[in-house]
């Protein structure tokens, strides 16, 4: 039985704080406080539920899995990293930030077993579905994990399931992504039991707002703390860049902040979880 959940774009600037307690870190902005809106009124009429979380990491749903890659250098949803270090404040500005990421992911890349003898492509596809799996998945985890929780909801991610990622993980790349598409395999093996319209359809990032009534509230709410003398987020984030980015309605920030995920009020709406946790858990900053 299908039931429509429609939340309220001024609530869901509103849950940024209760986002963030509920994860202990500032993650992923609206995307947070929708997943906690949404459990919350999920537990009104269950207390386990079923998720698709992980299946995009296992069978290969994301741009990234169909990318030719002669090698990987840098986690393939940080892109964007020199356009986020831009937002840093001067005294941080100069940190080695994209030495160290792709430091971490040629580390990674060394722990990935290898099949000897298989094609460079196959060999691709283990590296990337290792990155996501130690990596992305976990961050998407924690998120579904603290959400759910957090309203006393249990939410299972079959996906997941050891057996299957071990499976898998060593399915052929041009049979994981059949017929040229992402999760390719898992699509036609669904075919006779949902409509084709679904097995089809164009992949969509996790649904973020666009609603200018959304970005008009985070906005004030920078804003607020943009006035604050006392504000933590600006040992961080440079103010001026902040500002701009108020002024401009997030605008002036087009990258994604996190994979495909995270433009302009996104960006805003994560930094007032940034400075709701430096404050909430009296976060002490040596810099």
């Amino acid at each position: 039985n299908h039931h429509n959940v429609i939340l309220d774009n001024t609530i869901l600037a509103n849950y940024l704080k209760e986002a963030t307690l509920a994860s202990d870190l500032p993650l992923m902005a609206d995307i947070d406080s929708s997943l906690y809106l949404f459990s919350k009124e999920v537990r009104k009429h269950a207390t386990v539920v079923l998720s698709g979380e992980c299946a995009d990491e296992v069978f290969g749903g994301y741009p990234w899995y169909t990318k030719d890659y002669e090698n990987i250098e840098m986690f393939p949803w940080q892109d964007s990293l020199n356009h986020r270090k831009n937002i840093l404040a001067k005294s941080i500005a100069d940190l080695p930030i994209e030495e160290y990421a792709k430091q971490m992911c040629q580390d990674s890349i060394k722990k990935v077993p290898k099949v000897k003898g298989e094609s460079k492509r196959d060999e691709r596809m283990r590296e990337l579905t290792y990155l996501n799996l130690k990596w992305f998945m976990i961050t998407l985890l924690n998120r579904k994990d603290r959400m759910t929780m957090a309203n006393s909801l249990e939410g299972r991610v079959p996906y997941a399931d050891k057996t299957l990622v071990e499976y898998a993980y060593n399915i052929p790349a041009d049979m994981k992504l059949l017929h040229g598409r992402e999760k390719g395999l898992l699509r036609e093996s669904m075919r006779t039991l949902l409509p084709d319209e679904i097995i089809d359809r164009k992949k969509s990032p996790y649904p973020k707002t666009h609603n200018p009534i959304y970005t008009k509230a985070v906005c004030k709410m920078l804003n607020d703390i943009a006035q604050d003398p006392n504000a933590k987020l600006f040992q961080i984030v440079d103010k001026e860049a902040v500002i701009n980015m108020i002024n401009t309605q997030g605008r002036s920030f087009t990258k994604p902040w996190f994979g495909q995920l995270m433009t302009g009020p996104q960006v805003i709406a994560y930094l007032i979880q940034l400075e709701t946790w430096l404050n909430e858990y009296n976060v002490k900053l040596d810099i």
